[in-house]
């Protein structure tokens, strides 16, 4: 559930800006960087173009390399920089020793000492977690990919689900929140800067659902097949398990076979499908 969304996140933080030129920043001020994933370069690189391209310089304090996640030690950090975010990327490398992902309670007390600090100091915690590629039984749904225990997504108040769309751009999806005011399922595009650069802009909330019920559908064909042949039928109830219709369960599956990923052969009167050699 990251993308450079989130480190354009970190600029708006810092000067207060509106995120992605659409949604009023709440508070303006410093942000902490826990970073165990790209590293120093890729990051140096990635906020100067975001830098350019918005024309901002933010006040935002990284740490490469850290130490597992220690809640003395984090609340410390968090005590003398005083910033208004702190992102951690991402939960599952910075776990510590011998706890992991999948173990409810290690995960709550976990989350729980994040939860605190943000509450002692005041500030925002942003943590960064990937997806699985598919749920479990064909439930394609967001909040049915949160890899590991339901405490991730049980103790947070709001999850998003981010993921890139076929034309490269991406799509935001609130999975959870505290907050009725929500908002919808919406886009966001890449823009160049007037001075050079690229940053990532809201894009609308006309993300067509049948678009994403489509994308969906298509992880799911995929996977079906790994093991089986299957026809149409079976497909259809397949999706249908998924909360996606019929009409986007067959769009996904002629989208399939014209790209070549899916064949249909003749089984008397009926066609299966299985995946191209």
């Amino acid at each position: 559930m990251v993308n450079d969304g989130t480190r354009q996140g970190q600029v708006i933080i810092a000067t207060g800006a509106p995120w992605l030129g659409e949604f009023a920043t709440c508070r303006q001020g410093g942000v902490v960087f826990v970073d165990a994933e790209r590293g120093r370069c890729y990051m140096a690189a990635r906020l100067k173009d975001i830098s350019r391209a918005t024309g901002a310089k933010p006040d935002v304090a990284f740490l490469f390399r850290p130490p597992k996640l220690d809640a003395p030690w984090l609340a410390s950090l968090v005590e003398e920089r005083k910033p208004a975010l702190l992102i951690v990327d991402s939960l599952s490398r910075l776990l510590p020793a011998g706890v992991k992902d999948t173990d409810n309670s290690a995960m709550s007390e976990v989350l729980g000492a994040l939860r605190d600090i943000a509450e002692r100091f005041g500030c925002c915690v942003l943590v960064l977690h990937h997806f699985r590629k598919r749920g479990e039984l064909g439930d394609n749904r967001p909040v049915a990919r949160v890899r590991g225990a339901t405490a991730i997504v049980n103790t947070a108040d709001v999850v998003l689900a981010i993921a890139k769309t076929k034309d490269g751009d991406m799509r935001v999806e609130v999975v959870k929140s505290y907050w009725g005011d929500a908002a919808q399922p919406f886009l966001c595009a890449w823009t160049p800067g007037e001075n050079g650069g690229t940053s990532l802009t809201f894009a609308g909330y006309g993300d067509p659902e049948s678009v994403t019920k489509v994308e969906q559908a298509m992880e799911i064909i995929l996977g079906a097949l790994e093991s089986d042949l299957l026809s149409r039928e079976e497909i259809a109830a397949l999706c249908k398990a998924a909360g996606i219709g019929e009409r986007s369960a067959f769009q996904a599956l002629k989208e399939l076979r014209g790209t070549d990923k899916v064949r249909g052969t003749k089984d008397g009167r009926r066609v299966l499908f299985g995946l191209a050699a």
